[in-house]
């Protein structure tokens, strides 16, 4: 039970950091260009994105979706994004 407990903390905190990566890799691309949010500041706060305008609130959603969308267990793929290859 402690070892599961100790995995399931660890596997949190490497998913954390991953999905607060690839969120500093989307919002800049879908956000209109001016726009300056930071990751941490909309991940703690839904209320925050839905006091958003509309255009930078669908750019927020969009990449929170992109960046928890793709999964870590396909073989022969990378979980971090690359600029040659857009979804």
């Amino acid at each position: 039970m402690f070892f599961r407990s100790i995995g399931s903390a660890f596997g949190a905190a490497v998913y954390g950091t991953i999905l607060n990566a690839r969120l500093r890799y989307w919002l800049p691309r879908l956000l209109p260009h001016g726009t300056h949010l930071s990751a941490s500041s909309l991940s703690y706060s839904p209320a925050a994105v839905r006091h958003l305008p509309v255009v930078v609130r669908t750019g927020v959603i969009d990449a929170f979706s992109r960046s928890a969308a793709r999964r870590l267990s396909r073989p022969g793929h990378r979980w971090w994004p690359s600029p040659s290859r857009c979804c």
